[in-house]
C-alpha cells in the first residue's frame, strides 16, 4: 500500500513472521531511489495500519511510541550483521 500524505510517501508492507521465530528482523537495502526515513512494526495488517497512516498521518500513527503512560514501547536498535563481499564472479574475497 502507497500512502501519500503531502509530500511524505509511507510505503506499508505486511510482513509475516515465522511463527516460531522470537524476534522479527527488516533490512533495508542501501541505493535505489528511495531515502527511507524510519521502518515502522505493527500487529496491523498492512491494509489497516495503511488507513491509520492516511487518518493521522505518520505522527499520529506513532504516538503510541512515545506515550507518557501505558504500555508503549521500548525500540531497540541493533547493528546489522555483517555480510560478506563476493568479487564480479561470486566468489568471495
Amino acid at each position: 500500500h502507497l500512502v501519500m500524505n503531502g509530500t511524505q510517501a509511507v510505503v506499508v508492507y505486511d510482513v509475516v513472521p515465522d511463527p516460531a521465530a522470537e524476534t522479527v528482523a527488516v533490512a533495508v537495502a542501501p541505493g535505489g531511489g528511495w531515502r527511507i526515513a524510519g521502518v515502522l512494526g505493527s500487529d496491523l495488517s498492512a491494509e489497516d495500519l495503511a488507513g491509520v497512516v492516511l487518518r493521522s498521518g505518520v505522527v499520529g500513527a506513532t504516538a503510541r511510541l512515545a506515550a507518557t503512560s501505558g504500555p508503549g514501547c521500548s525500540p531497540v536498535w541493533r547493528p546489522a550483521p555483517k555480510t560478506r563481499k563476493t568479487g564480479r564472479s561470486g566468489r568471495g574475497r
